[in-house]
């Protein structure tokens, strides 16, 4: 079996994700395409977990091959007739004359909550040495005081609501040299992130709501210390049934090591008593694969 799709069956079945119409799409998308990436992202609230969060991810050898399959996934999704997609953005960024040459990560991910007036579609991108088709992403992102004194490495995100929103997210990165910067952390008002989190990290995203407050996303060398100091309950479950299920996947092997992300926005930042967080748990196939 495709590793990445007994990975994606293991977390749809352990949540008991119902497969309708729109994750089937999904499905088929992981199974008869040539992704290389898996990453499944449940957010996580006091009253739940909403684990039907996934994106897949296409190698720099099937960068065009992706952008086919990912629109086809697309006008399939908009054969819905409750389904209105507002593709605008998608089309004048991911355009005829993109120079894939200069793309460094293409994905999408499917986001399916019980509300469905938020199911949505996300295409990912990074881009590099690319001005003016970064100038064309700032120009749909809402601008934010400061916003320029991020350290940017192209990646942006562009969500597709079925209710015919859309909206461009920006994320700037920070490395572990950047936080040993005290001009650039008081500048862009990061100094107050504890040291003790940052010490697990390999690094951070930032990224902006619609009214400009941020979310913080940290991705981890040491997830166990992290995720203990953090202390939430359905987080240490949950990533305790990864590390499960990574072991499962492990043994037949063709998965590199787990990827961990988690997210929590900049009002709960200072706050041990973290409640919203979202966790991506992402795999890549072993190059041997």
């Amino acid at each position: 079996m495709n590793p990445l799709l007994q990975i994606y069956t293991l977390y749809k079945n352990d949540f008991g994700l119902e497969k309708n119409r729109f994750l089937g799409l999904f499905e088929k998308l992981l199974l008869e395409t040539p992704c290389s990436i898996l990453e499944w992202a449940p957010q996580i609230s006091p009253e739940n977990i909403h684990a039907a969060r996934f994106r897949v991810g296409y190698s720099r050898d099937y960068m065009s091959l992706g952008i086919s399959h990912i629109f086809r996934y697309l006008d399939q999704l908009s054969e819905d007739e409750n389904v209105r997609l507002n593709r605008v953005i998608l089309d004048q960024i991911i355009d005829k004359d993109l120079d894939l040459s200069r793309v460094g990560k293409l994905g999408i991910g499917v986001d399916f909550p019980e509300s469905t007036k938020d199911n949505k579609a996300k295409v990912y991108l990074s881009i590099k040495d690319y001005p003016e088709k970064w100038a064309q992403v700032l120009a749909t992102h809402p601008s934010f005081e400061g916003i320029d004194a991020y350290p940017m490495n192209d990646m942006f995100g562009i969500n597709i609501y079925f209710d015919g929103r859309t909206d461009t997210e920006i994320y700037p990165s920070l490395n572990a040299a950047d936080w040993v910067n005290m001009t650039l952390m008081e500048k862009l008002r990061l100094q107050g992130i504890p040291r003790d989190l940052l010490s697990t990290c390999n690094g951070m995203f930032v990224s902006f709501e619609s009214d400009g407050r941020r979310v913080f996303h940290f991705s981890l060398h040491s997830p166990i210390k992290f995720i203990q100091m953090i202390g939430n309950r359905r987080l240490t479950l949950l990533y305790g049934n990864a590390q499960i299920i990574n072991h499962i996947v492990g043994r037949s092997g063709g998965i590199g090591p787990m990827r961990v992300v988690v997210s929590f926005s900049e009002d709960e930042i200072f706050s041990r008593e973290v409640r919203q967080i979202d966790l991506a748990l992402c795999y890549q196939l072993s190059q041997t694969a």
